[in-house]
């Protein structure tokens, strides 16, 4: 009995020292997490305005829901900036050529003055 008791008391010691080693192991590995945590990646979450809040599981949109508002939202802001750019791009094609037409329409009158002086240069010295 006593040589049992003496097993069992050794065995006891055994499994506390390797509780021991385990914690310490495990200290060391959480320790290290830490640190790891602590240093910054330069990662930084771009929707974290959907995270926060306190909004019950199940009720409310999820964030299917939200990212295809979102989505919508965008494609519409796009549609309305892209109206804008054709409109823009219109209004100056029209000046352009506004200006192209009193361009030539200038230099039409100075063709024609040139020509003119030229007849009367050429009249009078004949």
């Amino acid at each position: 009995m006593q040589g049992i008791r003496a097993t069992h008391h050794s065995e006891i010691k055994k499994r506390g020292k390797d509780i021991e080693r385990l914690s310490e192991k495990w200290s060391k590995i959480a320790d290290a997490q830490a640190k790891l945590m602590a240093i910054p990646s330069g990662i930084r979450c771009a929707n974290v305005n959907l995270g926060i809040g306190s909004e019950i599981i199940g009720k409310g949109d999820g964030f299917l829901e939200i990212a295809l508002e979102e989505a919508d939202k965008g494609r519409s802001q796009l549609l309305d900036e892209n109206t804008i750019l054709k409109k823009l791009l219109l209004h100056a094609i029209n000046e352009l050529q506004a200006t192209i037409y009193e361009a030539r329409s200038i230099l039409t009158h100075a063709v024609e003055e040139v020509l003119m002086i030229f007849l009367l240069l050429s009249f009078l010295t004949t």
